[in-house]
């Protein structure tokens, strides 16, 4: 008896291993779509909250139909 108490431990360890596992790739996954985001309108902030919280799929669908931010031209000659 004491053996499949023994089991059932083993199996929760690591079934949160693989949980945390998945939430710490889903981190380094939306970071990187949030760096992504950085470069457009939608910002680093909610790239990442769109990526982490709803699917890394959804988040850089997101970020893709986001503008990208507009560059700035500075003219020199006007002083």
């Amino acid at each position: 008896m004491e053996k499949i108490g023994w089991i059932i431990l083993q199996a929760n360890q690591v079934d949160v291993a693989s949980k945390v596992f998945i939430l710490l790739l889903m981190a380094i996954i939306s970071y990187g779509i949030g760096s992504i985001g950085s470069k457009r309108k939608i910002g680093f902030g909610w790239a990442f909250a769109f990526s982490f919280f709803l699917s890394p799929i959804i988040g850089l669908i997101i970020v893709l139909c986001s503008k990208k931010k507009d560059v700035e031209f500075i003219d020199i000659d006007k002083k």
